[in-house]
């Protein structure tokens, strides 16, 4: 059974916006086969990933030298 479909979330806090925002963006997609998010779609981080995560939409570190 698909939990998503089943579940209606939704909230009048502004607090929890961005988690509502964060599951109609997963809900839009589902059925999607790609792998990443079309260009342009706005990936609500700010309130849903805490701030001491290191976030897939930022550029990796360099790899240490083997020198």
């Amino acid at each position: 059974m698909d939990l998503l479909g089943v579940l209606r979330f939704r909230s009048s806090n502004d607090q929890h916006r961005p988690v509502i925002d964060a599951l109609a963006l997963i809900e839009r997609h589902k059925h999607s086969s790609t792998t990443y998010l079309p260009l342009g779609e706005t990936i609500p981080l700010e309130g849903v990933v805490r701030k001491e995560r290191t976030c897939p939409t930022t550029s990796r570190p360099a790899a240490p030298s083997t020198r």
